[in-house]
């Protein structure tokens, strides 16, 4: 159960640090299609 609750960590912890890159990104790629 260990190995499994620090898999399941370890995917919470990066989709918190990707989420924020996505936004990110999605909002440049929407900045730079209205100009």
């Amino acid at each position: 159960m260990d190995d499994l609750l620090i898999f399941g960590g370890v995917i919470l912890f990066c989709g918190l640090v990707v989420a924020p890159i996505v936004a990110i990104v999605a909002l440049r790629r929407s900045a730079a299609v209205r100009f």
